[in-house]
């Protein structure tokens, strides 16, 4: 299924999206993509998740194309591969020169989620931050965690019976996690 254009988008950009995803996926299940200026050069770029399919496996992956002042666009970066699946909702979006990346899902009684924000440095997209969910669909306390990997700095929310309790601490030397490393 493809996501129809929103406000970033339209018909035609729509359309330019799909022929350039084709060329490096030649078995698009869904598109969805968000678009923006990624490297600060003024030109809108565009980031996608793509769900194909590859030998009898449904996968998902997070691309990048560039785009240039003729409105061409190659790609640039993309994660590894990694299991689609029916009951998460993944989300892309860009704002402020940077890529967000959402995952989520839920059951009867419990929710979770990720998101992940990417910075272009270095000619090579870095994830800069994180942020993890999860808890009880109705409860009174959730669990969450948020880092900071410019800073390294970790924020812990967790629940003390029906209180939160917050942990500060800062990340042992972290390793850079680059976009083309990257898989769920």
């Amino acid at each position: 299924m493809t996501k129809e254009p929103d406000k970033n988008g339209s018909d035609q950009f729509l359309k330019t999206v799909q022929q350039v995803v084709a060329r490096n996926y030649p078995s698009v299940s869904g598109i969805e993509f968000a678009k923006g200026d990624l490297d600060g050069d003024g030109i809108d770029d565009f980031a996608t998740i793509i769900y194909f399919s590859q030998d009898a496996s449904n996968l998902t992956d997070i691309a990048v194309y560039k785009g240039d002042k003729e409105d061409r666009y190659s790609m640039i970066a993309r994660s590894q591969p990694f299991e689609s699946h029916d009951r998460r909702t993944d989300n892309i979006w860009i704002k402020k020169g940077s890529l967000f990346f959402s995952v989520g899902g839920s059951s009867y009684a419990e929710f979770w989620g990720e998101s992940y924000q990417f910075r272009w440095q270095s000619n090579k997209f870095i994830l800069v931050g994180q942020e993890s969910s999860r808890g009880k669909i109705g409860g009174e306390c959730d669990e969450r965690t948020s880092v900071n990997y410019l800073t390294q700095k970790v924020v812990e929310f967790s629940c003390l019976g029906k209180k939160q309790k917050i942990n500060r601490h800062s990340l042992k030397k972290s390793k850079q996690i680059f976009l083309d490393e990257f898989s769920l």
